[in-house]
């Protein structure tokens, strides 16, 4: 549409929103205004744009280059995606300690993890790795993919049904090796050393097994590689490291 009033630009704005699109309007001039103040973001152009149109919108390019928008559209959907990643990781992860620790207390079998156990698990998968899944660079194609819908939030049924997943995962793994070490003739003593060490690393590795499964929420780490992020690489060397000593 070209020459057209500012009620004409509202209306396209307002035909496209309705049919739930979501609309980033661009605008340099004082009749842009009405659109750049309904669209769901308004972008005013910083060097050629008027007072008016920069007041009525929620952001200003400063270089008045569209190539700035693609730009931050692909950090806002690498960032989305980069909380939604950490998210899984961590609910996942969690489930599956939580898990394994119910079934056995219910079983009225010894307590498989020390505090500080529990402690050390937290500060390297919470910290080391969760923050390395967070500030991972944006996957190829990232540009390509279709817009998500705007009533679907961070975790929707696909990150649930992989969290339920995932988690069994782990605490069946966890459980498996306990039940396997644990004496036949079982009668209420603690469980020894060895046992208490193959548990805990169990489930180390386990969860560090579902971060390259969180590294991406599309591609298997086996086409995505392994070094494609390499905080989550630094982060999982230092906590193996961290574990063997």
């Amino acid at each position: 549409f070209a020459r057209i009033a500012p009620t004409h630009k509202l209306k396209i704005v307002n035909s496209l929103m309705n049919q739930g699109k979501v609309v980033a309007m661009t605008g340099d001039g004082v009749n842009d205004a009405p659109a750049l103040k309904r669209a769901d973001i308004g972008v005013a152009m910083g060097i050629t744009g008027t007072d008016v149109s920069k007041e009525a919108s929620d952001m200003i390019l400063t270089d008045d280059n569209f190539a700035s928008i693609i730009a931050a559209v692909e950090e806002g959907r690498s960032i989305f995606e980069n909380i939604r990643k950490y998210i899984i990781f961590l609910l996942s992860g969690n489930m599956g300690t939580v898990l394994s620790l119910i079934v056995i207390l219910l079983l009225g079998l010894p307590k498989p993890l020390l505090a500080v156990n529990i402690l050390f698990i937290n500060f390297i998968m919470d910290g080391l790795i969760a923050i390395a899944i967070g500030v991972a660079p944006p996957e190829p194609g990232i540009m390509k993919r279709k817009p998500r819908n705007v009533s679907e939030g961070i975790f929707n049924r696909e990150s649930l049904i992989f969290t339920l997943i995932a988690g069994t995962v782990i605490a069946s793994a966890c459980l498996a090796i306990f039940m396997v070490l644990l004496p036949s003739d079982f009668q209420g003593q603690e469980a020894n050393s060895f046992i208490l060490t193959m548990f805990f690393v169990t489930l180390i590795l386990a969860r560090i097994f579902n971060s390259l499964n969180c590294s991406s929420i599309n591609d298997s780490i086996f086409k995505k590689g392994v070094l494609s992020n390499k905080y989550l690489f630094l982060g999982i060397s230092a906590s193996l490291l961290l574990t063997i000593l």
